[in-house]
């Protein structure tokens, strides 16, 4: 399947993005249950994130603590 974009606007390219972006969160989400329904309480099994896992729209960013009261 192809889509030519080239004759979308803005809005509409925006509107498509988040589409495409709830599409990859829901495909993300089938494959965590997928996963999900692999497990059986009781076996051994180690813990593997997938390889493809990077999610692209969200954005990350530590925030410092601060410490709390009567600490330095």
């Amino acid at each position: 399947m192809s889509i030519n974009i080239d004759q979308l606007s803005a809005v509409e390219l925006v509107a498509l993005n988040h589409h495409i972006i709830e599409r990859l969160k829901m495909l993300e989400s089938l494959e965590v249950h997928k996963s999900m329904m692999q497990f059986h309480p009781g076996c051994a099994g180690k813990l593997r994130l997938p390889q493809q896992w990077a999610p692209v729209w969200n954005h990350y960013e530590v925030q410092p603590q601060e410490p709390h009261r009567g600490q330095r």
